[in-house]
């Protein structure tokens, strides 16, 4: 119970800290964002290419550090995503944008060829990689920059459902353990909820955000190792029940095969011995008519 209690306090510490930490970084997002508008245009930085790497460099190490922060429990699709936007939205107007470098050359040109290692664009690809990987775009309805340089961020429905009943699991849990119940009869209702939208998800979408999978892994490992708690489902039941099904027809079919036989033959050798009788008789009457 002393470990339990002491897991939770420590729980309820770090979504503390998670709070401070994202406070801190959206700070750092904002001013960002004040300073890109400065610049004017779609792009956050039209005066030089230099400034713009200087921009991209500080940006790519914000969205690296969120990300390292919001690791365990995963949350980086949404504690990261300003960090995200502002770095690839930096990064793409090096690919793209117009920004050119004291030769007048593109941006694109200067930075990319730099070196053999094309760190610009590694660390570009890192970045996409990453929240491509993690699947974050199915947390969100809408993720942007808009041309104004302003941050549009929409979180997708199902992704508010999921979390309210994360919660839900969550503080059942909390108030369960803290009263000394069972957290297997008090809260199998929450779990139910939670697995049934996590594998209806899965089943029209395919791909999940990596914030709601790594929670729902959490989740089931907390009911099964910690609590010690199992779920049968119906589909387990029915599979069970075939599988016994199966197995027994071979029991209960051979048997049958063999009493049916022994009966079939059974039911010859009468007919045998009644038509041998028959014969016998037919003879022995022709035979006293002689």
């Amino acid at each position: 119970m002393m470990t339990k209690t002491l897991g939770k306090y420590l729980s309820f510490l770090f979504i503390v800290c998670n709070v401070i930490v994202r406070g801190e970084l959206d700070k750092e997002v904002q001013a960002d964002v004040l300073a890109s508008k400065a610049f004017g245009g779609s792009s956050p930085i039209e005066s030089s290419c230099e400034a713009f790497i200087d921009k991209f460099a500080e940006a790519a190490a914000n969205f690296t550090l969120c990300s390292i922060l919001f690791a365990s429990p995963i949350q980086i699709c949404q504690s990261c995503s300003k960090q995200y936007l502002l770095a690839n939205d930096y990064y793409q107007t090096i690919l793209h944008g117009s920004p050119v470098d004291w030769k007048n050359r593109p941006c694109r040109d200067a930075t990319l060829n730099l070196d053999r290692v094309h760190i610009v664009k590694q660390t570009g690809d890192y970045i996409n990689n990453l929240w491509n990987n993690c699947f974050c775009s199915k947390c969100f309805e809408k993720a942007l920059i808009t041309k104004n340089g302003s941050l549009e961020i929409i979180v997708s429905n199902h992704t508010k459902h999921f979390q309210k009943l994360a919660d839900n699991m969550l503080t059942c849990e909390w108030n369960t353990t803290s009263g000394n119940l069972s957290v297997c009869s008090h809260c199998n209702q929450q779990y139910t909820a939670l697995n049934k939208l996590y594998e209806d998800l899965a089943e029209d979408t395919g791909e999940i955000c990596m914030d709601i999978v790594d929670a729902v892994n959490r989740t089931r490992q907390r009911w099964s190792k910690d609590y010690k708690c199992s779920i049968r489902k119906r589909d387990h039941v029915a599979v069970i029940i075939i599988s016994v099904i199966f197995a027994l027809i071979p029991v209960v079919f051979y048997p049958a095969v063999y009493i049916h036989s022994s009966k079939k033959e059974t039911d010859l050798n009468r007919q045998r011995e009644h038509q041998m009788t028959t014969e016998t008789l037919v003879r022995n009457s022709h035979s006293s008519q002689s």
